[in-house]
């Protein structure tokens, strides 16, 4: 058994895990699913993410997600009462200003995934600007303006 010690004003996040495709509907598991359960139980706050964005672009657009992973995420989110930031539309917004060579030649190297230091320092200033968004949210009082 897994003995959860929460302190007071936790936080936690989790992102996507896991689809079942042999359901009619694919439904999405949560990394950490059990920990919105129990961590939510003893006052934490689960705060979910989609999935960032693949450097996948179509049309000068990039790629989303927002008819699979991300809307599945976001879906199970609601239903365990969590927050939920969707990183996939927001960061794909930032790569679409920056342009697809800015993004191909700085922010991803290696491959469509995985980005470099700099792609990670934006997407995490992307949660922090999400957590900001999130009205209800404790850990909005936390952040610098």
């Amino acid at each position: 058994m897994i003995r959860y010690t929460v302190l007071l004003f936790s936080f936690f996040f989790l992102t996507a895990g896991t689809v079942d495709e042999k359901k009619s509907k694919p439904v999405i598991y949560l990394i950490g699913d059990s920990t919105v359960k129990n961590g939510s139980g003893k006052g934490a706050t689960p705060i979910v993410c989609s999935l960032i964005p693949r450097n996948i672009w179509e049309n000068g657009k990039v790629a989303r997600s927002s008819n699979d992973y991300a809307k599945w995420t976001e879906e199970s989110a609601v239903t365990a009462k969590a927050f939920f930031i969707n990183l996939n539309e927001i960061i794909a917004l930032k790569y679409e200003t920056l342009g697809e060579e800015a993004v191909k030649t700085k922010l991803f190297l290696t491959d469509h995934t995985h980005t470099t230091e700099a792609g990670a320092i934006l997407n995490a200033s992307v949660v922090a600007e999400g957590i900001k968004d999130l009205k209800r949210c404790k850990l909005r009082k936390y952040l610098k303006e």
